[in-house]
């Protein structure tokens, strides 16, 4: 025997085991892939029978453990299907027992199971091999069943355990090919499987379905023509045994058909859709083919009376309140008001209890307002409110769904600036709260009041509303914004810094932020952003100063930090420029190199970080070196600061580009740092003070 060969041998034996033995190993996709790639060394010729029975052995306990322990050891499908691939190539290779039916009936099996491990995988091709292996196999399990038969019983039971393999190895093959977009193949395989269904009438239901998925993964892939042959053999199949197959189940392969026949577009297509509602909802009734019917009804542009009829048919059927509302809304939103509004009519005669018709009143208002009825609208409100005060209460969830129309409606109207508008509308919401006596959201109601005030420039009644709200919910963001940007517009800088101030405080304490707000993106770090603005167009300078070193503080977003030094730098440059020399001037160039250098710090952190840099980075690094050489050229008065300057400009100069102009202002920095510590040095009184400005330069230029 071949030396290689034989460890190969000895190598997979004692790993098989070890593998089967423990249960698991930390080696396991090493082991598993090393199995992989080297099955084809193993040569049948250049090893014994002995050797060639064990190999079968350990193949058929390696497929059995691969097999009843892939769940309960979390083996991945791809593990799973290369064990089986292993397995299965050496148990028909190395097999000596595939002369008898028990080993070729196992080996048809194994060819089956490892197929589908590998289509269930995604690898189309392979799982073919193994379907082609089963089938050859089928094909010499019938030639021995057939010799050893004697009775004619034994041959129609004989020709039932092959026709059964062959229809299963025939559906796997369909799947495979529609996986690899072979519709013909893919059709010829169920067609082969539906001329087998009268001999094995126990196979429909699972024809059936594999049909529908079939259907379900080509729509998924908007083959639509495909898809709906797929759904139409589905139901076809389904028909021929009514007892394992439930109407319910043919009823939704109808569903879809119809729904991919919509998508199809085209009145012939419609009419298809049509046709097929029709046959499912007769099949079995369900909410989703009556609401599928109106889609179709709208789509394919049947006329109101149409429409209406089909609306009426739903009431007969005895559908719940809320499905009726539903058509109505779709019918409205595709512009089929007249129709709707009509339904809502008859809907409303149609349901007698009182809790129904303040339900359907309340969408009736809801669907006044979407369009813009809004006088017809205000009429059915007051109605609402004049009952609930007098007659009978409404229920919770009414009392919140009449909440969410009117702040909707209100919504609107802020989102095109019509703010008195929308304060018309939060009043009949303010009115209900005082019919209610609850305050679920009165809070929050006043506060977007307190905002339409604002808006119009309303001070007094915004004060007034913000009080309200301060009393009972003062720390949450919004009050605190409202409060400030009041503070703004009366010019009270001293109120407006203690809001800013306590927004410092809320996140350097880490309080915890809204979770609605937060899935909003608002955040307080947000309103502290929005506060500088606000301060800034209205101009409180100091104030929004403050503001933006808190920002630049507690921000942990680089770029955020940037934009806020950036806008800082703005507000202070010109001001500093115009200055005579003094010590409030000196004091606010050291501001600004602290600035400066903060911007380095931020700049480094990003370009660290971050896969690729962004040319607004790179401009605001430019823009900042600029920044930095300017005021050194401000400092010629001041050595030190000129020096200091002009080295964060060189600093900065390392994130942007480089080209001749920038080469040139680098070694420009350098220099005059250099002269500064030269002229230091020179004027230092002690020899210690020389050497030591010395070795800074030396230090310096060393590291340059």
């Amino acid at each position: 025997m071949d030396r290689v060969t034989d460890l190969y041998f000895m190598d997979f034996r004692e790993t098989v085991k070890t593998l089967i033995i423990t249960g698991n190993s930390w080696r396991l996709q090493e082991m598993i892939d090393r199995f992989f790639t080297n099955i084809s060394n193993f040569n049948r010729e250049s090893l014994t029978e002995i050797q060639n029975i064990q190999i079968e052995e350990i193949a058929v306990n390696l497929w059995n453990w691969a097999v009843t322990k892939r769940i309960e050891l979390s083996v991945r499908k791809n593990q799973a299907a290369k064990l089986c691939y292993i397995a299965c190539k050496l148990v028909s290779t190395h097999g000596v027992s595939v002369s008898s039916e028990e080993a070729i009936q196992r080996q048809i099996l194994m060819n089956m199971k490892t197929g589908k491990e590998w289509l269930h995988i995604g690898n189309a091709q392979i799982a073919d091999d193994f379907f082609r292996a089963a089938m050859i196999d089928l094909e010499r399990l019938y030639v021995r069943l057939m010799q050893s038969c004697y009775t004619e019983a034994n041959v129609r039971v004989y020709k039932m355990i092959v026709e059964k393999g062959i229809f299963h190895v025939l559906s796997y093959q369909a799947e495979s090919a529609v996986a690899q977009g072979d519709f013909k193949k893919a059709s010829m395989c169920i067609f082969r499987c539906k001329e087998m269904l009268m001999r094995l009438p126990k196979m429909i239901k699972y024809l059936h379905v594999l049909c529908y998925n079939l259907g379900v993964e080509t729509s998924k892939r908007n083959k639509y023509r495909e898809s709906s042959f797929w759904l139409g053999q589905s139901y076809e199949i389904g028909k021929m045994d009514r007892r394992s197959v439930e109407p319910q189940m043919l009823a939704k392969t109808l569903r879809l058909l119809a729904t991919i026949y919509l998508n199809c577009g085209g009145e012939a297509y419609y009419n298809k859709a049509f046709i097929a509602i029709l046959i499912a909802n007769k099949e079995h009734l369900h909410p989703a083919g009556l609401f599928l019917k109106m889609r179709i009804l709208v789509k394919g542009n049947s006329c109101n009376e149409e429409l209406l009829e089909a609306a009426k048919e739903i009431l007969y059927l005895a559908m719940p309140l809320e499905f009726c509302l539903s058509i109505i809304q779709f019918l409205i939103d595709n512009k089929r008001e007249s129709v709707g509004f009509c339904f809502l009519r008859i809907i409303s005669d149609h349901f007698k209890l009182p809790e129904d018709r303040k339900r359907i009143l309340l969408f009736y208002i809801d669907m006044l307002l979407q369009k813009d009825q809004d006088v017809i609208a205000e009429e059915k409100i007051k109605e609402v409110l004049k009952g609930y005060q007098t007659r009978g209460r409404l229920t919770r969830d009414l009392v919140n769904w009449l909440h969410n129309i009117l702040w909707g409606r209100a919504s609107r109207s802020v989102k095109v600036q019509k703010y008195a508008d929308a304060l018309h509308w939060y009043s009949y919401s303010l009115k209900l709260y005082e019919c209610d006596k609850a305050d679920l959201d009165l809070i929050k109601l006043k506060r977007n009041m307190v905002s339409c005030y604002l808006s119009l420039k309303q001070l007094d009644k915004a004060k007034e509303a913000i009080a309200e709200v301060e009393q009972k919910d003062p720390t949450h963001v919004f009050t605190r914004y409202y409060i400030f940007k009041i503070a703004i517009m009366e010019g009270d800088a001293f109120r407006a810094l203690q809001v800013v101030n306590a927004l410092k405080k809320s996140l350097t304490d880490g309080e915890s932020e809204d979770r609605g707000l937060i899935e909003a993106g608002v955040s307080t770090l947000t309103i502290l952003s929005l506060s500088i603005d606000f301060a800034l167009e209205n101009g409180q300078q100091f104030v929004a100063e403050k503001a933006l070193e808190y920002l630049c503080q507690l921000s942990k977003d680089p770029k955020e930090v940037l934009g806020g030094l950036k806008c800082l730098m703005r507000i202070i440059l010109p001001q500093v420029f115009h200055m005579p020399d003094s010590e409030y001037k000196k004091k606010e160039m050291g501001r600004l190199w602290n600035y400066l250098n903060t911007a380095l710090l931020k700049f480094s952190e990003y370009f660290n970080e971050a896969p690729s840099i962004s040319d607004y980075m790179i401009n605001d690094a430019n823009w900042f070196r600029k920044i930095a050489w300017n005021l050194a050229l401000q400092s010629e008065k001041d050595l030190e600061a000129m020096k200091n300057f002009f080295m964060v400009s060189y600093k900065l100069s390392h994130f942007c580009p480089l080209d001749q102009g920038l080469l040139i202002a680098q070694k420009t920095c350098l220099l005059v740092a250099a002269a500064v510590d030269l002229d230091r040095g020179r004027k230092a009184p002690t020899t210690c003070e020389q050497v030591s400005t010395k070795c800074k330069r030396g230090h310096r230029t060393f590291w340059n």
